[in-house]
C-alpha cells in the first residue's frame, strides 16, 4: 500500500535518474493514472505494461483507470499530408500502423495486452486537436488507493498522489535516453491542479481507443505473430522462441 511519501528525486533528466525508474516506483502502486503526451508511442506502454495490476475497477471510478491524452507528431511530412487533406484520425492510424510493423516479438506480446486492457475498459486513449497550434503537453498524475472510500469520493481527493510535468513524451526514449527536464511532486494540491487541467482537455478530446484496437488487429505483423504463436502451441513450443521479428527505433 502507498501510505507514505515515496523517495523520488524532485528533478529527473535521465542522467543520474531516469523517468523510467520513477515510473517503476509509482505505477505498481497506482489505481488511477492520467498521461499527457505529444504522441502515443507503443514503447511508452511497453515499459509499464507489467506494472498495472493495481488499476481500479472502471466501475468504481466511472471511467478507465488509465487514460492517455495525446497530440500528434509535428514533423514536416505530417504537416504536408494534413495540408493535402489527409484527416488527422487517418494520419494517426497510419503512424501507429508503422510503429507496430517495427516491433519485435516481446513488444508484440505486450501490444496484445494493450488491446486487451482497452477492451476491458482499463485504458482509454483520446486525441486532443486544438483549433490553433498543437497539443504538446507532457505530464502525468498517479493516484494510489484510498485508505477509505471517503478519501476518494469526498470534496477533496485524499488519495496519495505523484505528479510529473516536463519535457518527456510517453516513450522509451523520453523515459530512458533523452536528456529531458521533468519535475516531480507529491503535493495533493498540485495533483488537483494537474487533474483539473487534464480533465478539461480530456473533455474536449476525440476518442481513439477503438481505432487503436482496429489498427492492432489488422496489422500484418500482429497477425503474423498470432499465427506463429498458435503454431508453437500446437507443436508444444514456447513463447520464448524467435523474439527477433523486428527491431524498434522510435522518434523523440
Amino acid at each position: 500500500m502507498w501510505q507514505q511519501m515515496l523517495a523520488l528525486d524532485p528533478l529527473v533528466d535521465n542522467t543520474d535518474r531516469t523517468l523510467e525508474e520513477v515510473y517503476k516506483k509509482v505505477v505498481p502502486l497506482s489505481e488511477e493514472i492520467r498521461i499527457s503526451t505529444g504522441y502515443f508511442y507503443v514503447s511508452g506502454f511497453d515499459l509499464v505494461a507489467e506494472d498495472l495490476e493495481q488499476l481500479a475497477d472502471p466501475a468504481t471510478l466511472g471511467h478507465a483507470p488509465m487514460r492517455i491524452l495525446m497530440g500528434r507528431k509535428t514533423d514536416q511530412q505530417t504537416a504536408d499530408e494534413i495540408a493535402e487533406g489527409v484527416s488527422l484520425r487517418e494520419q494517426f492510424r497510419t503512424e501507429l500502423q508503422t510503429d507496430i510493423e517495427e516491433l519485435n516479438r516481446p513488444q508484440l506480446e505486450r501490444l496484445a495486452r494493450l488491446r486487451d486492457f482497452i477492451a476491458q475498459g482499463l485504458i482509454e486513449v483520446r486525441i486532443r486537436v486544438p483549433e490553433q497550434g498543437y497539443f504538446h503537453a507532457k505530464g502525468s498524475c498517479f493516484r494510489g488507493p484510498p485508505e477509505s472510500e471517503e478519501d476518494r469520493g469526498g470534496e477533496v481527493d485524499r488519495r496519495p498522489a505523484v505528479t510529473v510535468v516536463g519535457s518527456s513524451n510517453f516513450s522509451e526514449s523520453g523515459q530512458r535516453r533523452n536528456i529531458e527536464l521533468n519535475m516531480t511532486s507529491q503535493d495533493r494540491r498540485e495533483a488537483e491542479a494537474f487533474e483539473s487541467w487534464y480533465d478539461n482537455q480530456w473533455a474536449n478530446a476525440e476518442e481513439f481507443s477503438e481505432d487503436i484496437v482496429t489498427v492492432i488487429e489488422n496489422s500484418s505483423k500482429f497477425q503474423e505473430w498470432q499465427e506463429q504463436r498458435e503454431r508453437e502451441k500446437e507443436d508444444g513450443g514456447t513463447d520464448d522462441q524467435a523474439d527477433e521479428l523486428g527491431t524498434y527505433m522510435e522518434p523523440f
